[in-house]
């Protein structure tokens, strides 16, 4: 028997105590607190027989303690979830080893998954899942292809199948396989309205999942009428799941489609369901035993009906996603596949998590900042190994298939009757006479295609099917490169090429954010300490901080991974874009090794660092690989020394300060070295007092340090230190006594005294530092010629001169 997946959930459940002596009567079962009790599945799990029967192994529960011990008396309900069908039983308790059974389980009368519910107060319902299922006819038993391949042909005399061909090519699956291929007389019965099953149904086994090269199934089919539209489909009755095969050549009495699987398990998950348990396997992967059946059905309708409007739901703008396809580094021709791929994938499976468009996007619409889509979809790309895709349509279609019905016709027949029968998007690969390209059909209606274009994010773009050819329209195979004639236009479906389980994964992978950890370049930046003049490996995880109010980064690619280099002492370097919280771009990397920069303003900044892996030098080139993107905080901080250029006497001291502005948070240590010869002083706070004994002009230096010991902040300034009088202050100006003037105001033809006395005094004000207002009258004096004015003071030079006359001041004599 076939095994079949169960979702299992458990829960606490009752504990029942037994109790009684004293009388003969037998007390009523106590049901106990729901926590120390769960349910669990024992038998008849995952079973299969045909439609109406009843299953060979009676469903078995059973209910345990928290230490793992049987609890008796626990009431157990069993209820048809879904499938139809019937159990003997609906209502019972556990006996004294825990366990309980309906009796017997009969399945509905159709197809598909059957599925049995049981549950207890308190406790979390489980579930069963069981197959009804029509017998196989076996036509071809246990055939071993070799690594050569094979063609296996039906030879069943007055069967509908005899002369099915499956054409497997060389190497196509690996070391070889075994393959079985057998037939259902009975019918699916969940196509659309209008849409009728041709033939029987085909049941295909294979000991491999996916092949590297697509095989081709060729059916015959009875239907002649050119009227009538046909199409191939997986279907999976457990899931009631169908997706299309996509076509490759119909005659008057054959349908040839080509996949590279047939089984259920690589079919691309829809919301809710679940892959087959211990199925998924790396791509490529080799197993002995056999992978779940897949059944092939052919289906018709009248093609005059396929012009009626068909909606998919998909939408351009929602479920699509918004960067452009310009390609990654390891995808550098383009990731319009994966990017196609993935997005219907999401649209499969998790579109009830909201839409895709901009969700994993921090900065809108720019195209580097989606970490997520880019790596997905580039992995995606690579799972697909479409890079070989062109080689493979050129075998497939070099094949001497004879199609009565025009290419085109053909796949826009199959297109259409894929979105009916799925209500699904589907996978169209557009080619023109040297590229290709991938874009998601979501709906049309009279010969007219809307589909989603990677090329185009959000938008709604047609392409026109009249008779049996479409409207040629210009292509290109990445956003912004020359577009082209398109030649064909091929349906290929959703997992007909692909494995789906590697996408499973990926997805996985998505939700702990590992997704292309592999598969991209190992890529470390690198920032450029400005107080020391070096380059250091940055985690952009931690806020940076600075005090150089130029930040500067490159990026460094390791063990030569980056195709697209710039070599500098050894190590090798490709562009680095910075672009702000929004997600403009601020300034780029012409030249890589001297890394690029961008100013900062005091306090915290959000930078995104995009790495691109060449060695383009212009910023809007089409050709810019992506390889990372991160965002990262830096915080800068003005580091300043108070007083500014302080002047004193000898020994007198000076108190100094230093801000740090946005740094004072991180400050733990200060050191500072006067200039002067004594030893350095190392303080904890952002003061420090000192004295200098001899006269002359001294570089006083301070730097702060992080609790890391990391110098993160410097700065100096020059102390005078002079015997000779020096200027206290500058004192704002109030009022004015004017005294000796020589020559004479009225004689000063030259320039006022208030314009001489103003410019001298702003002099003064840029060379001691910012006034301060004082209730001062201080004495000025204008010398035009050289004389002496004040006997005190002797002969004076030519100049502007005042006296503070405040009390300690010189005895107000300082000129």
């Amino acid at each position: 028997m076939r095994l079949f997946h169960c979702l299992v959930a458990s829960a606490a459940a009752a504990t029942l105590v037994a109790c009684g002596g004293g009388s003969d009567a037998i007390s009523p079962p106590i049901t106990p607190p729901a926590s120390t009790v769960t349910l669990s599945i024992k038998a008849g799990d995952a079973q299969e027989s045909a439609p109406g029967s009843a299953l060979t192994t009676n469903p078995v529960v059973v209910a345990k303690n928290s230490t793992g011990a049987p609890v008796a008396g626990v009431a157990i309900t069993f209820a048809i979830d879904s499938g139809g069908g019937s159990v003997a039983i609906t209502l019972t308790t556990t006996g004294a080893d825990g366990t309980a059974s309906p009796g017997i389980w009969t399945l509905g009368s159709a197809e598909g998954a059957n599925v049995l519910t049981i549950s207890a107060t308190g406790a979390t319902t489980i579930k069963l899942r069981s197959l009804a299922t029509f017998p196989v006819t076996a036509l071809v038993s246990n055939a071993a292809v070799p690594r050569s391949g094979a063609v296996l042909t039906v030879d069943a005399v007055g069967n509908p199948l005899n002369g099915l061909t499956l054409t497997i090519p060389d190497t196509a699956l690996g070391v070889g396989a075994q393959i079985s291929i057998g037939s259902k007389a009975s019918k699916v019965t969940t196509l659309p309205a209008g849409f009728s099953q041709v033939g029987p149904t085909i049941v295909i086994t294979n000991s491999v999942a996916m092949s590297t090269i697509p095989m081709v199934l060729t059916i015959p089919v009875t239907v002649q009428s050119p009227d009538t539209a046909l199409a191939a489909f997986y279907y999976d009755p457990s899931s009631g799941t169908y997706e299309l095969i996509p076509s490759l050549a119909r005659t008057a009495t054959t349908l040839s489609v080509y996949a590279r699987h047939f089984t259920s398990d690589r079919l691309m998950l829809r919301k809710g369901s679940a892959r087959v348990a211990g199925k998924n396997v790396p791509n490529g992967a080799r197993v002995a035993a056999s992978y779940s059946p897949v059944q092939v059905i052919v289906a018709s309708v009248p093609a005059a009906s396929l012009n009626a409007a068909t909606n998919t739901g998909f939408t351009p703008g929602i479920d699509d996603w918004e960067f452009v396809n310009l390609g990654t580094l390891p995808e550098s021709g383009g990731i319009c596949a994966g990017m196609s791929i993935s997005a219907m994938y999401y649209y499969y499976a998790h579109r009830d998590l909201g839409r895709l468009f901009k969700r994993f996007n921090p900065a809108g619409e720019n195209n580097n900042t989606n970490t997520v889509g880019l790596r997905f979809s580039t992995v995606a790309q690579r799972n697909a190994d479409w890079s070989n895709a062109d080689l493979w349509f050129r075998a497939i279609h070099a094949l001497p298939f004879i199609t009565g019905v025009p290419a085109a016709r053909l796949h826009y027949q199959t297109l259409v009757m894929a979105m009916r029968v799925t209500q699904l998007p589907q996978y169209l690969a557009v080619r023109g006479a040297d590229f290709s390209h991938a874009v998601i059909a979501f709906a049309s209606e009279n010969g007219v295609v809307a589909f989603a274009d990677p090329n185009s994010p959000g938008l709604r773009r047609t392409m026109t099917f009249t008779g049996n050819a479409f409207t040629p329209f210009p292509f290109s195979a990445t956003a912004g490169a020359t577009a082209q004639p398109v030649t064909s236009v091929e349906t290929i479906g959703a997992s007909a090429m692909i494995d789906a389980a590697a996408i499973d994964a990926s997805w996985a992978q998505v939700s702990d954010s590992t997704i292309g950890t592999k598969l991209f370049a190992q890529v470390i930046p690198e920032w450029r300490d400005t107080l020391t003049g070096s380059w250091i490996d940055l985690d952009t995880t931690k806020t940076l901080f600075t005090s150089g109010q130029t930040f500067v980064l490159r990026t460094r690619c390791l063990n030569h991974a980056c195709p697209f280099v710039s070599p500098q002492d050894g190590n090798e370097y490709i562009n680095t874009l910075l672009i702000n919280a929004t997600g403009t771009s601020q300034s780029d990397s012409h030249y890589l090794p001297d890394g690029v920069s961008t100013g900062l303003s005091e306090g915290p900044t959000k930078i995104g660092v995009v790495q691109l892996g060449d060695i383009s030098t212009s910023i809007g080139a089409n050709n810019r690989r992506w390889t990372n993107f991160r965002w990262m905080n830096v915080v800068y901080g003005k580091v300043a020394i108070q007083p500014a250029l302080p002047a004193a006497r000898p020994d007198t001291t000076i108190n100094f300060s230093v801000r740090s502005g946005a740094l004072a948070p991180i400050i733990v240590k200060y050191t500072w070295d006067f200039g002067d010869g004594t030893a350095q002083l190392t303080t904890t706070a952002s003061a420090a007092a000192h004295a200098f004994t001899v006269g002359g002009d001294y570089k006083v230096i301070v730097k702060l340090f992080d609790a890391s010991n990391r110098l993160v902040g410097k700065d100096s300034t020059t102390a005078s230190i002079s015997a000779q009088s020096v200027p206290y202050s500058v004192w704002a100006l109030n009022t004015a006594t004017f005294a000796t003037v020589n020559p004479p105001m009225n004689l000063d033809t030259t320039q006022s005294v208030v314009q001489v006395l103003t410019r001298k005094y702003n002099a003064l004000i840029t060379l001691w530092g910012t006034p301060r207002s004082a209730a001062v009258t201080p004495t000025l004096w204008v010398v035009k010629t050289p004389g002496s004015f004040n006997n005190r003071l002797g002969p004076q030079d030519v100049g502007v001169y005042f006296s503070d006359s405040l009390p300690g001041s010189n005895r107000g004599l300082d000129p």
